[in-house]
């Protein structure tokens, strides 16, 4: 009375866009409160005064915890042109209670006017932000010029040396003479010097001259200092200096960046990071990272690395969510010094691909209400009805499989009695991976 339909079938794929919610959990301690840690910045103002186009001149800033808690510096947000900059603090930075770090704001002139702006440093601290007020005048140079403005040296070992070069131009029509170089330092006693060079030192128009400036910490902590190149004109380059003394090795982390490309979301994929000493035994105390689509196995915390000594690590991406997810892994080594030394990490996210199965059939010679579609897992059954109500057409889609899966198909059609003709012979369909 029914005859049995066929059935073709296709395959339709398509991308879902899947969304995250960020849920934000404002936890609140009911025990006793202590005295909260705040962050004390000194100077808060900064007014670089008359500063010599082409040159530089830098300030010292020193932010203080006199809390009970330690404090994390967690960002910067920088509303000041491109020529005001801090040096030698990197983020993000913790001050244990009762200890300060001090670092140097730079102002680098380009043209003959004044300019202002503000520097906002974010923290765990109650007071949870501390903003810079920055302000300085360019005003005609000597003509001379330095190449960098800035010297950063990093992290060396107290006993060790690390040398930079140090470039001064006269980019004037005339003879200008450098008449003295010298230089400021502190908190330490000045742990930088100079070689390859002695005044007074004639420069023809264009000419340059290269020397060395060298970094010798001889204590552990910050590092600052100022080297002044005046001309014979009254000119003045100012050139800042920064650098860290650490006592014990130095952690070196390959490769610097990991990226992992584009990763299926519900899906992983996973890299190796090595960390080693590159002088002396350390201890690596503590990491952190800025997304939780990352993950990090292998590492037990505190883990001491002795000298010439490596340990692998395994960084995993697992996105939650498609787009990208770039953040920073940082590792910190010692105790009541923070040294992070930070891994770029990326990835993007990339929505699963749904698949589909359409199935088509030839329509009932008879007289039909409509077609009932059944799913079994084998040719021989068992079988399951997936449709919720008849269906009018001769077509029908199944959304709910899944990749790397095998399915059979059988249709009935039904009559306005609700009597039912027997089974159309089973179809497979095997659905792609992915």
């Amino acid at each position: 009375m029914f005859p049995s339909p066929k059935i073709s079938r296709r395959y339709h794929f398509l991308r879902f866009i899947l969304s995250a919610a960020l849920v934000v959990l404002i936890l609140t301690d009911l025990a006793p409160a202590q005295a909260a840690s705040q962050i004390v910045c000194s100077p808060c103002t900064l007014n670089f005064g008359n500063v010599s186009v082409g040159g530089s001149q830098a300030m010292a800033v020193t932010f203080s915890n006199p809390g009970t808690s330690p404090i994390t510096i967690s960002g910067l947000d920088k509303n000041a042109p491109w020529y005001f900059y801090p040096r030698g603090l990197p983020l993000p930075r913790s001050i244990p209670p009762g200890q300060s770090v001090t670092f140097n704001v730079v102002y680098s002139p380009t043209s003959n006017r004044t300019s202002t702006g503000t520097l906002t440093y974010h923290s765990s601290a109650s007071n949870s932000s501390v903003v810079l007020s920055l302000s300085g005048t360019g005003v005609p140079s000597g003509a001379l010029s330095a190449t960098p403005l800035s010297l950063g040296f990093g992290w060396i070992p107290v006993g060790s040396s690390s040398t930079k070069s140090l470039t001064v131009t006269n980019p004037s029509n005339s003879v200008l003479t450098v008449t003295q170089i010298s230089g400021t330092g502190g908190p330490q006693s000045n742990p930088f010097s100079t070689s390859g060079v002695s005044t007074p030192l004639t420069l023809a128009p264009g000419q340059s001259y290269t020397f060395q400036v060298t970094f010798t910490p001889q204590s552990l902590g910050d590092a600052f200092g100022n080297l002044s190149v005046v001309s014979s004109t009254g000119g003045q380059i100012t050139v800042a200096e920064n650098g860290f003394g650490w006592t014990g090795g130095v952690l070196n982390v390959r490769p610097a960046s990991l990226n992992f490309g584009n990763v299926t979301v519900g899906s992983s994929q996973s890299q190796t990071l090595t960390l080693s000493s590159a002088s002396g035994a350390l201890t690596v105390s503590s990491d952190s990272l800025g997304s939780s689509e990352y993950s990090i196995s292998g590492l037990a915390l505190p883990l001491t690395i002795p000298a010439g000594q490596s340990v692998a690590v395994s960084v995993t991406f697992s996105p939650q969510a498609s787009g990208s997810a770039n953040t920073n892994l940082a590792f910190v080594t010692g105790s009541g010094v923070s040294n992070p030394v930070l891994t770029a990490l990326s990835g993007t996210g990339v929505a699963p691909i749904q698949h589909s199965v359409a199935l088509s059939w030839a329509p009932s010679s008879s007289d039909v209400a409509g077609y009932n579609v059944y799913r079994g897992s084998q040719s021989a059954g068992p079988y399951a009805k997936i449709n919720s109500s008849i269906e009018g057409s001769t077509d029908y889609a199944d959304d709910s499989v899944s990749a790397g899966n095998s399915y059979y198909y059988e249709v009935t059609s039904v009559d306005a009695n609700g009597m039912e003709s027997i089974p159309s012979q089973p179809v497979a369909a095997s659905v792609p991976s992915p």
